[in-house]
């Protein structure tokens, strides 16, 4: 037997659905996580490009009777066969007799470039077609052929039709985004090029799967119902990946991605809207320029006072230094040199940093205790030790994207994208409750892998064994790289250990023993605390695993591995499962 096999709960950054995290062990869904956001989010993928979580942007994509989407000359009928993914959960869509549309639509929102999709099989209709656009006047359309599977006439945009078997297709057309006030449209066609005329009352398709999504083509179908609540498995940095975990943030800013927008003031610089490719992978990130007139070169937004941390996506062109103010303090300041990754000329209440997100983009941050008192200023400077908003003669380029002034945050956190108005993500909750058949109450081992969103924190962050009262194993962070676990029995505190750690935004493993009289800690492969003079849990009792203390401190970072152990391993066990 392996050591992994000994666990009761193993919890990684695996499969996941809307408000559910999957536990690897047990594999039979006793062990899955609930998480709530009620927001959505975005992550870094597999691909290194950030992403909204979930991708697709539609909801209910399978529920075709939800209100959500209007039926126009059809009638619905639901889970009326079996849909691509084996389950009898497609809808049938059947024309009326009648002369007009037939058809199903939902209205829908995307700016930039977009791909709509979704899965259908002929019950008699031959042709189908797709339109996306003005609710009163479609800026894309694509017309179907279901049965022989292939394209027909198409006004605008790209696309795609494949065989998926069994008589289903996916059908998507891409290029879709206008702006707003848009619908996505099913309809039931006559012929190639025709989508009105008199139906039979008879004929129809069956249709599954609608996906909308930012970008030039579909990717693989992802399912949704309120589609809010769903985990991130991010991979920031490459490598393996973590389930991300974050506080409740805002993005003050506005219109992030179109700095060519009138929420953006500039001064001296011109603006080419979408002129490359920005981390999400679309071409959206605008490009600077600035005119070599002897003044400051600068685009800037009005912001409220809340914000503290500031960031924005850039790519060097032909200007190598740039710098991030806020107007009203001469300190919260910081140069960053985009050849280099190097920050430099810091107000004296200002910390700055540069994270690279491939393909020369850096994301750059300055934050500051002195919260915004006017404006966010992206400058053009001529060095790393250049002073606050200096003239200069640049014509010099560069690319940006996603700007971000994050509401009372002393770190940044994911990018939130805006368009007319700020934005809230919501914290992000995860637990599970009900287990405690899964968690030994009288001995047993609680292993993370786990690292922190920053490494000066100023409030707990907390993953708990509890039974919701006065028995709980608390694991916190706290303070500079430091954690504390304490251990309460019926509120009576039994153990307490704290440590310092090199560094907690790297990833720790950390494990924690606990049977009677016989306490162990053990990190990286090191025994960190022992006491033999500790109380266990009464029996049965311990019952919840919660990224929280249950009470004002959430965990917020990163975690790789969250296991339990229903025994308590030996010191060689112990020493191999946190041994980096």
């Amino acid at each position: 037997m392996s050591l992994l096999d000994k666990a009761s709960l193993i919890i990684t950054p695996n499969a996941y659905k809307e408000s559910k995290l999957y536990s690897v062990i047990p594999s039979n869904g006793d062990g899955d996580m609930t998480v709530v956001r009620a927001t959505t989010a975005t992550r870094v993928n597999e691909a290194g490009l950030i992403e909204v979580v979930p991708k697709n942007l539609l909801t209910y994509s399978e529920e075709f009777d939800n209100a959500s989407w209007v039926k126009d000359g059809v009638s619905l009928t639901t889970n009326a066969t079996i849909s691509p993914n084996g389950t009898t959960t497609a809808d049938l869509i059947t024309e009326s007799a009648t002369l007009g549309s037939h058809r199903v639509y939902k209205i829908i929102s995307i700016f930039g470039n977009g791909s709509f999709s979704f899965f259908v099989k002929s019950n008699g209709v031959q042709w189908i077609a797709i339109a996306a656009g003005n609710t009163s006047s479609f800026g894309v359309y694509s017309f179907f052929d279901i049965i022989n599977g292939t394209l027909g006439v198409s006004t605008i945009g790209t696309s795609k039709i494949e065989d998926y078997g069994n008589g289903w297709y996916r059908c998507s057309v891409n290029g879709i985004g206008n702006g707003g006030g848009t619908s996505g449209n099913i309809y039931l066609a006559e012929s190639n090029g025709v989508n009105s005329y008199t139906g039979n009352g008879v004929d129809g398709i069956y249709i599954w799967g609608a996906q909308l999504e930012a970008g030039s083509t579909a990717t693989s179908y992802f399912p949704t119902t309120d589609r809010l609540n769903i985990p991130r498995i991010d991979y920031t940095g490459g490598g393996c990946p973590s389930i991300l975990v974050e506080p409740q943030r805002t993005n003050l800013l506005l219109q992030s991605e179109d700095i060519s927008s009138a929420s953006w003031t500039k001064n001296a610089v011109s603006i080419t809207a979408n002129n490359t490719t920005s981390p999400d992978g679309t071409t959206n990130a605008d490009l600077i320029t600035a005119d070599g007139t002897n003044t400051q070169h600068y685009v800037l937004q009005g912001q409220a006072s809340s914000a503290k941390t500031i960031s924005f996506f850039v790519k060097m062109g032909t200007q190598r230094y740039v710098q991030i103010l806020t107007g009203g303090s001469a300190n919260a300041l910081a140069n960053y040199d985009l050849q280099t990754g190097e920050v430099g000329g810091l107000g004296s209440a200002s910390t700055g940093s540069m994270v690279d997100y491939g393909n020369s983009w850096w994301r750059i941050v300055l934050t500051s205790s002195d919260a915004v008192t006017s404006s966010v200023y992206l400058c053009f400077v001529n060095s790393l030790i250049q002073g606050r908003f200096p003239s200069t003669t640049s014509t010099g380029t560069i690319w940006i994207w996603g700007a971000m002034a994050e509401n009372g945050a002393t770190y940044p956190t994911s990018y939130i994208p805006t368009v007319a108005s700020s934005v809230t993500r919501n914290a992000d909750v995860i637990s599970k409750t009900g287990i405690s058949d899964l968690i030994n109450s009288e001995e047993g081992v609680l292993y993370a892998e786990i690292a922190t969103l920053v490494n000066t924190l100023t409030v707990d962050n907390s993953i708990t064994l509890t039974d919701g009262g006065n028995n709980k194993l608390i694991f916190r962070y706290r303070s500079t790289n430091s954690f504390n676990v304490k251990v309460f029995v019926n509120g009576v505190s039994q153990a307490e250990a704290n440590h310092t750690l090199s560094n907690s935004t790297n990833f720790n493993k950390i494990a924690i023993k606990w049977k009677l009289n016989d306490y162990e800690i053990y990190v990286n492969g090191i025994s960190i605390f022992t006491d033999t003079n500790a109380l266990v849990f009464p029996n049965n009792s311990i019952n919840t695993l919660s990224f929280s203390d249950g009470l004002s401190t959430p965990f917020y970072g990163k975690v790789q591995n969250l296991m339990v152990f229903p025994s308590a391993l030996s010191d060689t066990e112990l020493i191999a499962l946190t041994t980096l």
